[in-house]
């Protein structure tokens, strides 16, 4: 037998909730929708019902056609095809005509190619070549490869190497190996290399 339920007095209606007090319907409506705004506009979800996304001009975005392509050396590509252009075509004009002017086109690039690995190593890891007998050693190995050859290179490349270890000594202990190391390198790679283009031309 079922238990005799109250009722409500007659006349008397159910109120409704108050504007403030959550329900479970009202709590269902007001649940959060990405991208919609709450129910007094407020955030949701991070977004804000009247934020507009910025959106990039892409009218300037076009790279200027007439500029000049860098590298990734970061470089003027154009100016840099240019240059080996010249120096291949002044190589093969002095070996088609004097040959003892190829010898003064390896010197030249030689020191241009020594000073470049200097800075390169200076600006990446800090090291301080001895500029000085490197470039003066340099030269010696290539005017003296030609009339004398292997024997006059290997004496040149040993006589720099001994004066790059006296002339770092006025830097210090402080990277003394690793500036001695990197100097002995940019020898032995840039105008040691270069003596044996220089030694092709026989007298």
């Amino acid at each position: 037998m079922n238990a005799a339920q109250p009722k409500e007095p007659a006349g008397q209606q159910s109120q409704p909730a108050p504007p403030d007090q959550a329900t479970p319907d009202r709590m269902k409506s007001d649940r959060a929708v990405p991208g919609r705004p709450g129910p007094d506009g407020a955030q949701v979800n991070g977004v804000v019902p009247d934020q507009v996304e910025s959106v990039p001009d892409q009218g300037d975005s076009t790279p200027d056609q007439g500029a000049s392509t860098p590298s990734r050396a970061g470089r003027d590509l154009r100016a840099a095809i240019g240059v080996g252009v010249g120096l291949g075509a002044l190589a093969l004009v002095s070996l088609l005509t004097i040959h003892q002017l190829f010898i003064g086109v390896v010197a030249a690039a030689v020191v241009v190619a020594t000073i470049e690995l200097t800075g390169a190593l200076r600006r990446a890891a800090g090291i301080q070549v001895a500029l000085v007998p490197v470039l003066v050693g340099g030269q010696a190995m290539i005017w003296l490869s030609w009339p004398w050859h292997r024997d006059a290179v290997l004496a040149s490349f040993v006589v720099t190497i001994m004066v790059v270890m006296v002339w770092r000594f006025r830097g210090g202990a402080d990277g003394y190996l690793r500036d001695v190391a990197a100097s002995i390198f940019t020898v032995a790679y840039v105008p040691f290399f270069a003596a044996f283009a220089a030694m092709l031309v026989e007298p």
